[in-house]
């Protein structure tokens, strides 16, 4: 059994929403995961300003060892791997790559420019040959729903990847960000789970963008050998 703690969101140096201290945000998300039994963390994207990125990655010289990065769209790759490599990573100018675990293949997909490039759709694909179950991390929710993010700022060519995805035939888990809200969908042998933001929330289903700072959140998954489970964990200041 492997225990993750994921974590999105957190738009560290930005001008944020009144009520919200990021940085004080994640502190207090690091102290929580580590009186969890936490086995490996990954961070689902939007770090935040870049000038934050020394700061951000020195916190995590005390979080569990096995420690993996995905961008989303306040990110960049150049910036990024100025502070964060892995032996996974190849020679590609995105940061996308996969790892083996004793029971699931796992899947990284760099969805910073808003979309997944066709060199990783190619990638993906061969990724997808696999004996094991698949668990996927993206920042960007592969699957439509109602709300205004998705409106604005979807993944502008999911479909591309919902047909790779579905023509592969595999049990797959996505687990992404971006929308600051949670969600949970099913889609033959997909299911995909959306966290919450470690920042602020925005409303599921208003019009407009509405942000609001009642809490903020990360999930820990729990990967066994024949099932996948997870949890919201909800904190406030």
């Amino acid at each position: 059994m492997k225990r993750i703690a994921f974590i999105t969101d957190i738009h560290l140096n930005e001008e944020l929403i009144p009520n919200v201290d990021a940085a004080a945000q994640w502190e207090k998300i690091l102290a929580d995961v580590a009186s969890r039994n936490i086995d490996e963390l990954v961070f689902g994207g939007d770090i935040g300003h870049f000038s934050a990125y020394p700061w951000f990655f020195d916190t995590l010289k005390n979080t569990p060892p096995d420690f993996k990065l995905l961008i989303g769209n306040h990110d960049t790759y150049t910036e990024a791997v100025r502070h964060y490599s892995n032996p996974y990573l190849g020679n590609h100018q995105e940061l996308y790559y996969a790892y083996e675990g004793e029971y699931h293949r796992y899947i990284v997909l760099d969805s910073s420019q808003g979309c997944v490039s066709d060199n990783q759709l190619q990638w993906l694909a061969g990724q997808l040959q696999t004996d094991k179950d698949v668990v996927l991390f993206i920042h960007h929710p592969v699957f439509s729903m109602n709300t205004p993010v998705d409106r604005e700022f979807p993944l502008t060519n999911r479909e591309q990847v919902q047909d790779i995805l579905q023509q592969s035939g595999k049990t797959i888990h996505i687990f992404c960000g971006h929308y600051h809200l949670p969600d949970e969908q099913q889609h033959g042998r997909i299911n995909q789970s959306i966290t919450p933001a470690a920042s602020y929330q925005i409303k599921k289903e208003a019009q407009d963008i509405q942000p609001y700072a009642d809490y903020f959140a990360y999930r820990i998954i729990v990967v066994q050998e024949t099932k996948i489970t997870s949890e919201l964990i909800f904190l406030s200041n």
